[in-house]
């Protein structure tokens, strides 16, 4: 679902989060498969892949590193006024 046009789940759909390439872009097909494959080896190591989370600039976990993504908020709203 990362590669969609909603760019992430619809869990982070509802806390208005997406999943971006590093340029901000939506990601490939691949991009997503990869991040995905990758958070296998974020698991592995008793998850200390979402420690990196704290020392990454961009708040990355090590399969986001891994793909060249990260999670963001949604800077779009659904505002009607």
């Amino acid at each position: 679902m990362e590669s969609s046009p909603l760019r992430g789940t619809i869990g982070k759909n509802i806390f208005n989060l997406m999943v971006v390439d590093i340029n901000d872009n939506r990601l490939s097909f691949w991009h997503a498969f990869i991040r995905n494959i990758s958070k296998l080896i974020t698991g592995v190591i008793f998850d200390l892949g979402y420690l990196m989370i704290v020392f990454t600039s961009k708040g990355q976990a090590l399969h986001n590193v891994i793909a060249g993504c990260m999670v963001t908020r949604n800077s779009v709203t659904n505002d009607k006024s």
